[in-house]
C-alpha cells in the first residue's frame, strides 16, 4: 500500500512537472508572438503615388490601404506630413479581368508607427480571391503635388489581442494545474514521511 502511495505521489510529481515546462513554453511562445507582431506591424506593400502598380496579394479578406507619411524606400526617405498635401483619387481593380474592387472608408482609424515608418488607414477594401491587382492613384484635378507612398496589408489588431490572450491565459492555467500538482504531491509526501516517522 506505502508503495502504491509513493508511487502516485512520484507520478503527480512528474505530472505536476510536464504541466509547469508546456506552460513555461507556452508563455516563450506567448513571449514570441507578440515580438513578431511588434517587430513587423507596418505593411509590407509600398508603392509611390501619383501612379499605377501591380501588386500581389496573398490571402483574401480585409485590406487597408495607409497613407504612409514618414517612409523610406529605395533608401530614399519621404517625409510628407500628416496630412494629405491634397486630395488622393485611388482605383484598385483585379489584374485578370479588370474588375473594380470598391473602396471605402476604413471603420477604424489604425495607425503604426515602427522605426522610420509611421502610417494611417486612408481606405479599406476586401478580395475573395488572392492574385494580383492594379492600384492606381493620382491628386484630384492632376495637380502637383509631392510623390506620397501608399501601403497596403491586413492589419489583424483584433486577430493580434485575441491570439495573445489565448496563448497567455492558456498557459497560465495550464503553469498553475501544474503547480497545484506539484503542491499536493509534495504536502502528499509530507504527510507519508510524518506517517512513517510515527510508526
Amino acid at each position: 500500500m506505502e508503495a502504491k502511495t509513493k508511487t502516485g505521489v512520484r507520478q503527480k510529481y512528474i505530472l505536476g512537472s510536464v504541466l509547469g515546462i508546456i506552460g513555461i513554453i507556452g508563455f516563450i511562445l506567448f513571449v514570441v508572438f507578440l515580438f513578431k507582431q511588434i517587430k513587423e506591424p507596418a505593411p509590407k506593400i509600398q508603392v509611390v503615388v501619383p501612379g499605377m502598380h501591380e501588386i500581389e496579394l496573398s490571402e483574401p479578406g480585409q485590406y487597408t490601404i495607409f497613407y504612409e507619411y514618414r517612409s523610406v524606400i529605395d533608401s530614399k526617405v519621404y517625409m510628407t506630413g500628416e496630412a494629405l498635401p491634397a486630395e488622393i483619387l485611388v482605383t484598385f481593380y483585379e489584374k485578370a479581368g479588370d474588375q473594380k474592387v470598391v473602396l471605402q472608408q476604413p471603420s477604424m482609424n489604425n495607425t503604426y508607427k515602427m522605426g522610420g515608418r509611421a502610417g494611417i488607414s486612408l481606405l479599406e477594401f476586401n478580395i475573395d480571391d488572392p492574385g494580383a491587382y492594379i492600384i492606381n492613384a493620382r491628386y484630384a484635378g492632376d495637380v502637383e503635388k509631392p510623390d506620397i507612398i501608399l501601403a497596403i496589408g491586413q492589419f489583424k489588431l483584433f486577430g493580434v489581442i485575441f491570439g495573445a490572450l489565448g496563448i497567455f491565459f492558456v498557459s497560465l492555467i495550464i503553469a498553475v494545474t501544474g503547480c497545484i500538482i506539484i503542491l499536493v504531491a509534495y504536502l502528499k509526501s509530507r504527510k507519508i514521511k510524518k506517517e512513517a516517522q510515527a510508526q
